[in-house]
């Protein structure tokens, strides 16, 4: 017997859906917005965030910090060709000369490492977010933002990585403050429906 295929919200309803609260977890986000959502929560861990969200926020970051970080290896392997053009014609010039005051020559044009700040900086200006991503991930998986500080121990990014990657549990919901939160996905990726926190009068 085959699945019923079911029409897009919007096809049945006749309007587009709207877009998932800030303050509620995106489980079907694409990368446009889990890129979004990842700059705009920046400093907010508060809530869950699905395991797209997680994956493909992840994902803009390094590819946005892969393409600003371009230019730079690109100039850094002229400076490197440079390098070795110029211990090459100092080398030349003075054959007596010993391999290490070659290759003293070639580290003393890369300082002071300015190159490195640019790098740094990114990484600084992302850091906020890859943290406060991390923990609404771990609120979605069920745990407590506090397993962030596996990120300081040694190879503890391994385990938080996998704990990441779990699957998403309705005891997450305690980290909600909406009262009617979007529920986690069935394992089989379905939608849950009902809420599990009416308001009582």
């Amino acid at each position: 017997m085959s699945t019923p295929q079911f029409p897009p919200a919007s096809a049945m309803y006749g309007h587009p859906v709207p877009p998932v609260p800030l303050d509620q977890p995106d489980y079907r986000a694409g990368f446009g917005a889990a890129t979004a959502r990842f700059w705009r929560k920046t400093f907010d861990g508060s809530g869950r965030a699905g395991l797209r969200e997680f994956g493909l926020g992840y994902l803009g970051f390094t590819l946005a910090f892969t393409a600003l970080c371009a230019p730079l290896m690109l100039a850094l392997v002229i400076v490197l060709v440079l390098m070795m053009l110029l211990g090459l014609t100092f080398w030349m010039g003075n054959p007596n000369a010993a391999p290490d005051d070659v290759l003293q020559l070639g580290i003393h044009s890369m300082a002071p490492y300015w190159w490195l700040a640019y790098p740094a900086l990114l990484i600084l200006i992302g850091a906020p977010g890859m943290v406060t991503l991390t923990i609404r991930r771990l609120h979605d998986t069920g745990r407590s933002g506090g397993w962030a500080l596996l990120w300081l121990a040694p190879y503890g990014w391994l385990v938080l990585t996998v704990m990441c990657f779990g699957p998403s549990k309705m005891e997450g919901l305690r980290f909600d403050r909406s009262p009617y939160p979007i529920l986690p996905p069935t394992p089989s990726g379905g939608v849950r429906h009902g809420n599990p926190r009416p308001q009582h009068r």
